[in-house]
């Protein structure tokens, strides 16, 4: 069996379990396992249709690597929650696009998928110190860190091995008079963070790692408005 087809086998195979009373070690770490794997692939999905809302469920579903039917599956359970809104398009098929509800989803699974992760802390490390390099390049020697968790303390970290003065700063308080630049390194609201960040700063002055997968631009709303 090819790595697709044991995918497909592994997902049909967890979407078609019945919870069953969990009474051992072994059956929690099943449960477990299960929903990790069922929040990687609603991940994915949002990731994909973020990136092509034009993309046909096939199409989707070998870049995903399971069962097209799970995809139409995983649509409509994000259609239900919110998550996604439908446009026709010719040729009788859809375009699908992430309200602000799913952007917002999107961003708290990836910080689930990236808590839970063995190379969170190399990836961390390694766009932080890419940012701050940047801010070192442009000339932005004052960094205001805005966020909480582990992200917030490694960017800490990473920022005493730069010539950069970084600080950790209240998002609801961080003033352009005061900084040259704004690092978001919060795990847990990066996109609703970011949200209100563009209300008092250019774009452009708000560095975000890539691990957070911040929606920049306003296609989204522009889309769902037509």
């Amino acid at each position: 069996m090819d790595v697709d087809g044991y995918v497909h086998v592994m997902i049909t195979a967890i979407d078609s379990w019945s919870p069953i009373p969990l009474i051992s070690k072994k059956a929690a770490a099943f449960q477990e396992s299960k929903d990790a794997l069922k929040r990687e692939v609603m991940l994915d999905l949002l990731k994909g249709l973020e990136q092509n809302p034009q993309i046909s469920q096939r199409a989707l579903a070998q870049e995903l690597g399971i069962a097209m039917g799970l995809v139409n599956s995983y649509i409509k359970r994000a259609m239900t929650k919110g998550w996604l809104k439908a446009k026709q398009i010719p040729a009788r098929r859809y375009a699908y696009y992430l309200t602000p509800q799913g952007l917002t989803e999107k961003g708290q699974l990836a910080a689930e998928y990236l808590t839970s992760s063995f190379t969170f802390f190399r990836s961390a490390r390694g766009q932080c110190l890419d940012l701050f390099t940047e801010c070192e390049v442009q000339g932005w020697n004052k960094v205001a860190l805005v966020g909480t968790g582990e992200l917030a303390q490694i960017a800490e970290l990473i920022a005493t091995q730069c010539s950069v003065d970084a600080q950790l700063v209240d998002p609801e308080v961080v003033s352009s008079k005061d900084f040259d630049v704004v690092m978001l390194v919060d795990i847990q609201n990066p996109q609703s963070v970011f949200e209100k960040l563009l209300a008092t700063w250019p774009e452009n002055r708000i560095l975000t790692p890539a691990l957070l997968y911040i929606s920049r631009g306003r296609q989204q709303e522009k889309q769902l408005e037509k």
